[in-house]
């Protein structure tokens, strides 16, 4: 197993965070419920984790429950490190196993699932005594290996780059919201994609309807009546006096 503490980047821990953790970072120390521990700064323990991942050789799946939060965290941490996220490995949730496997529980937090399915209790938010217990948890379960649903790095990846784009791009969609001629559904999946209001006006000028189709369709819910509807608007006197956003390149992160 790896394991280490990681010294936060802004060189203090929200006494929020600390509350739930028990983590406090006093003076370049780390300490878990008021003893020191040995900590790395985030380069140093990525390193050493990647390398930990290399060595195997092999494909490797980090499992984890509810795993898109962890791995979001993770290999966002790689890239803003600068170090490449090992293309050998992937992830697995355990989330919608658990609900499959166990339904009608209370919820489906870690602590609940450990203290009904295994009848004991541990301390939460212990990285090392969460994947512990997750490993008990997935003894309970047969065959869990073939009933995992299991992501790529890159997968994770392309929702990174569509929740910064949504961020960016969202904002551009607010009148057409406001006036009903699309959904805030249609919006975000648009601003996702990293495609502006005026980047659709563009391919209304560039192709009519049909333009707008093309740019739209694998993502928009109703593309040809949200398409219709585009076009009144963009040659309505109200586009006319609406100063449209400047269409900005594509972003990655």
């Amino acid at each position: 197993m790896f394991s280490c503490y990681v010294q936060p980047r802004s060189g203090f821990i929200p006494s929020a965070v600390t509350k739930v953790t028990g983590l406090e970072f006093h003076g370049n120390v780390m300490f878990y419920y008021s003893q020191p521990v040995p900590s790395m700064q985030v380069h140093r323990a990525l390193s050493e984790f990647k390398d930990w991942l290399d060595k195997y050789n092999k494909q490797q799946v980090l499992v984890a429950h509810n795993a898109n939060f962890d791995a979001k965290i993770i290999v966002q941490s790689f890239k803003d490190a600068k170090i490449t996220f090992p293309a050998t490995v992937c992830f697995a949730d355990t989330l919608k196993l658990f609900k499959a496997e166990f339904p009608n529980l209370p919820n489906y937090k870690q602590e609940t699932l450990v203290s009904v399915l295994l009848k004991a209790s541990y301390t939460a938010h212990n990285a090392t005594q969460d994947v512990s217990t997750l490993s008990d948890l997935l003894d309970l379960v047969a065959d869990f290996e073939h009933k995992l649903n299991i992501f790529s790095g890159a997968d994770i990846t392309d929702k990174l780059v569509k929740l910064c784009n949504e961020k960016l791009y969202i904002s551009s969609y607010s009148e057409l919201i406001e006036m009903n001629i699309t959904s805030i559904a249609n919006a975000i999946r648009l601003a996702a994609m990293g495609v502006t209001v005026s980047d659709l006006k563009v391919a209304f000028d560039r192709n009519g309807t049909d333009g707008l189709q093309c740019l739209m369709r694998e993502s928009v819910k109703r593309s040809v009546d949200l398409s219709k509807a585009l076009a009144t608007y963009f040659e309505s006197e109200i586009w006319d006096r609406t100063k449209a956003l400047t269409s900005t390149p594509f972003i990655s992160v």
